[in-house]
């Protein structure tokens, strides 16, 4: 009764079986984790303003001009203007809604290989095609710019491009190069670049993580960079 595209494999995985000893690393639900918080942080979840619901489609403008606020930290010769900014629940949420602006069914989507799993499942239920570009390593990782180039080539329905600063599972961010690079590959032929840096600030060694949020767009109009980040750390 259901549609070919939700025909996933949903037996478990031979590491559930494990039981105990085997750490999932994916969960993601704080409550589920340990973690312990101030008093003052149950008090603030009964603000007498949460008994009105206003909402706004593109999330709460104080939330917002938080995170525009957490980008100016990040790069203060750079001004983020709170009303370009739209907030989601989830990772997959704003996946699903750039996938739905941007693909009509069977459009292609680039996306990094070795890269993240939930990717697949979200084009699947958004009609849109995921064809991998490689990654290259000599002892870091960072983005095949001619690999990438000859699938573009290959490609004629490409609509976006997803990177990932830090990739998920290589942990590498986006070069300055590379992103010039990106701009002049995919300005042409009009195709968004996809930014997910929901992990953003937690990267695995001390090295430098220049990103598109912070760096001013090429003049041209025709490449389009949309940036995804978690909301701003309360520290």
């Amino acid at each position: 009764m259901f549609s070919r595209r939700t025909a996933w494999v949903t037996e478990p995985d031979p590491l559930a079986a494990r039981g105990d000893d085997c750490l999932d690393l994916t969960i993601s639900n704080p409550t589920a984790v340990g973690f312990t918080y101030p008093d003052e942080f149950y008090r603030r979840l009964t603000d007498e303003r949460s008994a009105r619901y206003t909402p706004d489609p593109f999330g709460h403008p104080e939330a917002r001009a938080a995170v525009a606020t957490y980008y100016a930290a990040r790069a203060p010769t750079i001004t983020v203007d709170p009303a370009t900014i739209g907030l989601t629940a989830s990772t997959s949420e704003a996946y699903s809604h750039l996938l739905a602006l941007l693909c009509d069914p069977g459009d292609v989507v680039l996306v990094p290989q070795p890269g993240y799993p939930l990717l697949r499942v979200l084009a699947e239920l958004a009609h849109a095609t995921l064809v991998p570009y490689p990654l290259l390593y000599d002892g870091t990782w960072s983005i095949d710019l001619d690999g990438l180039a000859d699938v573009l080539h290959r490609t004629p329905r490409v609509r976006a491009v997803v990177v990932v600063a830090p990739n998920n599972p290589t942990g590498n961010y986006l070069r300055p190069h590379e992103l010039a690079a990106l701009d002049v590959l995919l300005a042409p032929r009009d195709i968004a670049l996809l930014v997910d840096e929901v992990f953003y600030d937690y990267p695995l060694t001390d090295v430098p993580r220049p990103t598109p949020s912070i760096t001013p767009a090429p003049a041209s109009p025709s490449c389009s960079r949309v940036c995804r980040r978690s909301r701003p750390s309360p520290n």
